[in-house]
């Protein structure tokens, strides 16, 4: 078996070979399901062991990733969000998301049945392929890499209670004093790749009401709601 280039562009180097040479080992036995590895002669490791890691990388990734993101929030809806991030349906959407499933190996039933359209083999596909990362590349290079993957999906986490969604407290406000809704403005964004600061003011109409600072786009635009509903009247 070969497998082609995996087509993304992690932000950070991440050891994954340009064509035509094939993946390390490590990132080989991430994308090769049971099935694959039990047809080949020889046989290949699978993706299993992978698989276990790489629930608990993701498991503090996102962990870590709410934390800062949602200062506010309480335990039970930081827990909530992770499982929203971080499930099996969640984790097949993001390795659609980049063309994962062909370079998937799998054995000829499995690919018969469609495996590479099945939430749980791309899970544990992209479960797996994250526990590579940590363990070739480290906690810095892998935490980027999840940031750029996961952040759409984290940008779509609903907040645990209506208090804990200050921009929609905010447009709501708005509206309701038949005001424009509330436009943010990224002013700033800098320091390191793994820990950036991000800068951003939210305006209504010409008018200032805020500017904050966060560890992502969507923690400053936030911090800058919140900050807003405070100078309102």
């Amino acid at each position: 078996m070969t497998l082609a280039p995996l087509p993304f562009d992690p932000p950070v180097p991440v050891p994954l070979p340009t064509p035509p040479l094939d993946f390390p080992p490590l990132f080989r036995s991430a994308l090769t399901h049971p099935s694959a590895a039990a047809e080949s002669r020889p046989p290949l490791p699978d993706n299993q062991r992978l698989e276990y890691l790489g629930d608990a990388v993701l498991g503090i990734l996102s962990a870590e990733a709410l934390y800062h993101l949602h200062p506010d929030w309480p335990e039970g809806a930081l827990t909530k969000a992770r499982s929203h991030l971080i499930n099996e349906t969640a984790l097949a959407a993001v390795a659609r998301a980049i063309a994962l499933p062909p370079h998937i190996l799998l054995g000829r039933g499995e690919t018969a049945q469609g495996g590479r359209d099945k939430n749980a083999i791309l899970a544990d596909a992209l479960e797996a392929l994250f526990a590579a990362l940590w363990l070739e590349t480290g906690p810095d290079a892998t935490r980027a890499v999840f940031r750029s993957w996961f952040a759409s999906a984290i940008d779509s986490i609903p907040g645990g209670t209506r208090e804990d969604n200050p921009k929609g407290l905010l447009q709501e406000r708005c509206q309701a004093a038949g005001a424009p809704p509330p436009s943010y403005t990224v002013l700033s964004c800098e320091g390191p790749s793994h820990a950036p600061v991000w800068r951003v003011a939210v305006h209504l109409g010409d008018r200032l009401l805020a500017e904050a600072e966060g560890p992502g786009k969507h923690a400053a635009e936030t911090a800058a709601a919140r900050l807003a509903l405070l100078s309102l009247p």
